[in-house]
């Protein structure tokens, strides 16, 4: 190739370098600003306590409005048949390397009634470049009405990028 189709080939090459993929910027403190519309889907596979299983894929959308050090705060969106149209306070916590250390999402809304969260474990996720991964169980108890509760077990995958 000659040298001005070489250095063209650079030149149209340059542009695509800037729109880097490493991810978002840092805020004062070094920590990912994740400021912003996050899109994508949440994968849940629920074990209600009478023994209902389902796996439901659903679209996801997070808003995260404040962010202060690692400390993020916001709200989400999900639905999408077969999933419910819910919405919701988010807010949890990140290092500097991006790693979720902390996540609270979905803990007041559920079909039926108000739910609450009894227990999450196993938290993993990463905001890295534009993109979130987030998993971890957890437990949640549902009112039914009447003063009942429905308990349910729920693996949750959440997959987003950043509008």
């Amino acid at each position: 190739m000659s040298r001005a189709g070489v250095c063209l080939l650079l030149a149209l090459l340059a542009p695509a370098c800037g729109d880097s993929a490493s991810g978002p910027s840092t805020n004062s403190a070094g920590f990912p600003d994740l400021r912003g519309t996050w899109v994508g889907s949440r994968t849940m596979d629920t074990r209600a306590e009478d023994g209902t299983a389902t796996n439901n894929v659903c679209a996801e959308r997070w808003t995260i409005q404040t962010q202060s050090g690692g400390s993020f705060a916001g709200g989400f969106e999900t639905g999408g048949a077969p999933c419910l149209q819910q919405a919701g306070p988010l807010e949890g916590t990140i290092t500097t390397a991006g790693a979720i250390a902390t996540l609270s999402i979905n803990m007041t809304l559920g079909q039926g009634g108000t739910c609450a969260l009894v227990a999450q474990t196993g938290l993993t996720g990463a905001f890295v470049g534009r993109t979130v991964d987030a998993r971890f169980s957890d437990e949640i108890t549902c009112s039914t009405g009447s003063g009942t509760f429905r308990s349910t077990r729920r693996t949750v995958a959440v997959a987003l990028m950043k509008e």
